[in-house]
């Protein structure tokens, strides 16, 4: 990873940012200025709501993949092209060194609208979550027969809702990757750099499929890391 690169283009795109945000403010406009914050919430949508009209496909039928990573980048894929998200459930107790060390031979996932919330808080704000006691779940699993390839099989075809109108209505989906976590720090020590400007340069720098993060999950990020920053640097 190029670090002078990865500064440098975080400073062009502060300038170019901040030359438009110039322009923009010469400009007559009736509506009011807002805090970055608030502006970068506004841009989320609805767009969570799950539609109700079509199903959600279960995997095809099952094949060999020679690691645990790949069969669960396959059926992470499937799920995420069609509407869906599965999160880790429990594992199981028998145990294989694949080279390694070990680790459990069978792992259970469950779509992650699974497991319905329930609230704890007494306040007056309410908490909404996208949690809807979805019962459907995949094993994956790993034998000696299969010479401890991987493999799975729906144990819970059914989901209780619709498909989701994009990844990014999905915490799984929106993680970001060991590369973009890097990039975070490194653009954070850079005094300036708006979230807005990290959010566009870690998409330049991503594959399409792990840039269904949110600014808003950007911006969050930015706040943790120079909070850190701010930590490090009163205990040194």
């Amino acid at each position: 990873m190029d670090l002078n690169l990865i500064i440098n283009v975080a400073d062009d795109e502060a300038s170019r940012n901040d030359t438009v945000h110039r322009v923009s403010s010469q400009e007559p406009s009736g509506k009011s200025s807002c805090s970055e914050a608030s502006s970068e919430a506004s841009s989320e949508t609805s767009s969570d709501d799950a539609n109700d009209t079509p199903t959600i496909p279960t995997p095809p039928t099952p094949g060999v993949f020679d690691s645990y990573e790949k069969v669960y980048d396959f059926l992470q894929s499937f799920h995420r092209n069609n509407g869906a998200g599965i999160i880790k459930r429990t594992s199981g107790r028998t145990r294989h060194d694949f080279g390694q060390g070990e680790q459990p031979t069978r792992i259970v996932f469950i779509c992650d609208r699974g497991l319905r919330y329930i609230s704890k808080s007494t306040g007056l704000r309410k908490v909404t979550s996208q949690r809807t006691g979805c019962p459907y779940s995949i094993t994956a699993f790993a034998t000696q027969k299969m010479e401890w390839k991987w493999s799975y099989r729906v144990t819970n075809g059914s989901h209780n809702h619709g498909p989701s109108r994009d990844p990014s209505a999905h915490n799984i989906h929106r993680r970001r990757t060991k590369e973009q976590k890097e990039i975070q720090q490194i653009i954070s020590k850079s005094i300036g750099t708006a979230a807005r400007d990290m959010d566009s340069i870690i998409r330049e720098q991503s594959e399409q499929v792990y840039t269904y993060f949110r600014i808003r999950d950007i911006y969050n990020d930015r706040q943790r890391i120079k909070k850190d920053l701010r930590r490090d640097r009163s205990t040194s």
